[in-house]
């Protein structure tokens, strides 16, 4: 008996043993049509629903703004979905194309600023439209490895995706779902309990629901019209689809509870906006769109500009009794490129790189620089107080408000190199520099050219060296702390939350966000709302007030239930007193972060594990065809 069994042996969890000759069971997915019964979905069948959801879902966002049709958009994506059939290579290109008509027209805004941008707008685009045909295989690969049903695979799958795209690289999390109801304070209130990607669970859950009735009265429609001619008998309409009773149950009482939930909060929101102010907080906005060929001549006439509109604004609100406690400038406004500020703790020794041999010379210039700089702080701190400036301002002066907050080149220089950085610079009423916050998360293409060496042509063409921030920060007026984001990081809501955390381990929590940006770039396009709708969800998130000051709009002070108190026009000069109140409740992402999202995630990481097995036995299979060992599954 012993004889006839075949030697094995162990090495670790894996068990190796002889290779018996044996024939490969296909799988699922392997079956040839005719063995299942079920040919192939046809491509054409699969790319006009696909077409169909990807323009309904462009109009969801701005600038068409249907925000309703967010809650259905997905059924086209759906049908295919819950298709029996497998989906051809045709088929899965066929949806790949529906998600580059989305992205390429949700995003076309990028390419506007510079010619390089094309290829941002295209990379990323492209990138982001294989999302699609991985929801719609992820959700058949739940349904067929889990056994959820779609009701639950479907929200699963895409909830997982899109923190998996919030994650991967740098990360993109624009145009997640739960953005369509940005400008909704009632709907968009229950994510400081699930967090965004909780409210696109729920939307997609709602989607589902609404697909599923769909086929359910068609298939009754169809099956009325067969009895009528009577090509179908009594039994065959018994074995009709059911009515979606959990699907529409579980539906509706997400959306009781999200719009009960969202009352509730807005009750105590008003409330709280009952309270003192903590501070006034003045936004500056200009027109001054971005040109990549732009000489120093330019620069100072976008620099004087914005000294002109500050001037213009203080003098205003002074007039009628309001004492501004902070000016901000959006974003890369305040140097204009040719005087960054440059910290003060100088190694001994230059870098070599830098130094050039000659080493006085370039402290001589560093120095010229920081004059000029600290001059044009002297310049601003006098028109934000409605005076002349004066190069050598007296005490008392130099102890009035405002403080300011303005977004500009920082420059760090060590021993070994010189990190320049995009960054947020506070100064105090005395003109001193108290702290600057660096800006962490680059956008890909216009602050950095990722990919090595199949980019290094275009980094040859367009150099760029800004580095990565390396910490939070915060800053304090009085008893109000304020924590800046520049840029796209206000999209980022895993990074913000982060960020918050970490201030609040160090008990510098803050009572406000700041985000100073430069959305120039995109010269007024949708790009504008997609950025504000981030910026939204963050500030409900948290329950922090938001202030966004944005060079060419939209510039806003958002409360901390989501509410655009104020908000200015895209491309035009103008400005915002903003007097955000404290809020401080409590929700579950504060604690726990984007738990729906992660748990969502491991689903889909969990669901792949068979597959890839599979994938990973035939490959050691193909490879090693001879060999006498297998890896058994």
């Amino acid at each position: 008996m012993a004889s006839s069994l075949a030697p094995t042996t162990r090495l670790g969890k894996i068990q190796i043993m002889a290779r018996k000759p044996r024939t490969k069971r296909a799988t699922p997915s392997e079956k040839p049509a005719a063995a299942t019964g079920q040919p192939a979905s046809d491509w054409r069948s699969v790319l006009w629903p696909s077409l169909a959801s990807a323009v309904a879902l462009w109009a969801a966002f701005p600038p068409v703004g249907l925000s309703l049709l967010a809650w259905l958009a997905p059924m086209g994506w759906l049908v295919v979905a819950d298709r029996k059939p497998p989906i051809s290579r045709r088929g899965y290109t066929a949806l790949w194309l529906s998600g580059c008509l989305f992205w390429l027209a949700t995003l076309q805004g990028i390419r506007l600023a510079y010619w390089p941008l094309y290829f941002g707008w295209l990379a990323l685009s492209l990138y982001l439209a294989c999302y699609i045909p991985l929801f719609v295989g992820m959700t058949r690969l739940l349904r067929q490895q889990l056994r959820l049903p779609l009701l639950l695979a479907a929200p699963t799958s895409w909830v997982g995706l899109e923190l998996f795209r919030s994650l991967f690289m740098t990360g993109f999390a624009v145009n997640l779902l739960a953005h369509t109801e940005a400008r909704h304070p009632l709907t968009i209130q229950i994510t400081d309990q699930i967090g965004v990607y909780g409210l696109s669970w729920i939307m997609m859950a709602v989607a589902v629901a609404a697909y599923q009735l769909a086929v359910y009265l068609l298939d009754r429609q169809r099956l009325r019209k067969r009895l009528a001619n009577r090509e179908s008998t009594l039994s065959q309409a018994t074995a009709q689809r059911p009515f979606p009773v959990a699907a529409l149950g579980l539906a509706s009482g997400l959306v009781m509870t999200t719009l009960a939930y969202g009352g509730w909060r807005l009750r105590q929101a008003d409330q709280l906006a009952q309270s003192p102010p903590l501070l006034n907080v003045l936004l500056v906005q200009e027109n001054t769109p971005t040109q990549f060929d732009a000489d120093r001549s330019m620069y100072r006439q976008a620099w004087n500009r914005y000294l002109e509109l500050t001037r213009k604004l203080a003098n205003e609100h002074r007039s009628t009794g309001v004492e501004i406690a902070l000016v901000v400038w959006p974003e890369s406004t305040f140097t204009g490129g040719d005087t960054p500020w440059i910290s003060p703790n100088l190694p001994q020794e230059l870098p070599e790189a830098m130094a050039q041999g000659a080493p006085e010379l370039v402290l001589r210039q560093i120095e010229a620089i920081q004059e000029a700089f600290f001059t044009k702080i002297g310049m601003v701190l006098a028109a934000a107080r409605g005076q002349t400036f004066r190069l050598r301002p007296d005490e008392a002066t130099r102890q009035q408000s405002p403080h300011l907050l303005v977004g500009g080149d920082a420059i760090v220089i060590n021993d070994q190199e010189q990190r320049d950085y995009n960054a947020a610079i506070f100064i105090g009423p005395d003109g001193r520099v108290l702290g600057h916050y660096a800006k962490m998360q680059l956008v890909m293409f216009g602050e950095y050219i990722p990919w090595g060496a199949a980019m290094e042509w275009l980094r040859q063409l367009y150099p760029l060296r800004t580095q990565p921030g390396e910490d939070a920060r915060s800053f304090q007026i009085g008893e109000v702390r304020f924590a800046p984001n520049i840029c796209f990081e206000s999209t980022l809501p895993q990074l913000v939350a982060w960020q918050i955390g970490t201030l609040r381990a160090r008990g510098e929590a803050p009572d406000v966000l700041i985000n100073v940006t430069n959305d120039s770039w995109f010269r007024g396009s949708s790009i504008l709302d997609h950025h504000l709708a981030c910026s939204t969800l963050i500030a409900v998130e948290n329950h922090l007030p938001m202030l966004v000051a944005a060079n060419t709009g939209i510039s806003a002070h958002i409360d901390g239930s989501g509410r655009i108190l104020q908000a200015t026009d895209r491309l035009v000069a103008d400005g915002i007193l903003a007097s955000p109140r404290r809020d401080g409740r409590w929700g579950l992402v504060q604690a726990a972060g984007q738990l729906v999202g992660w748990i969502c995630l491991i689903f889909v990481g969990v669901a792949l594990v068979p597959p890839c097995w599979r994938a990973l036995t035939r490959r050691f299979a193909s490879q090693f065809p001879n060999s006498p060992v297998q890896i058994r599954r």
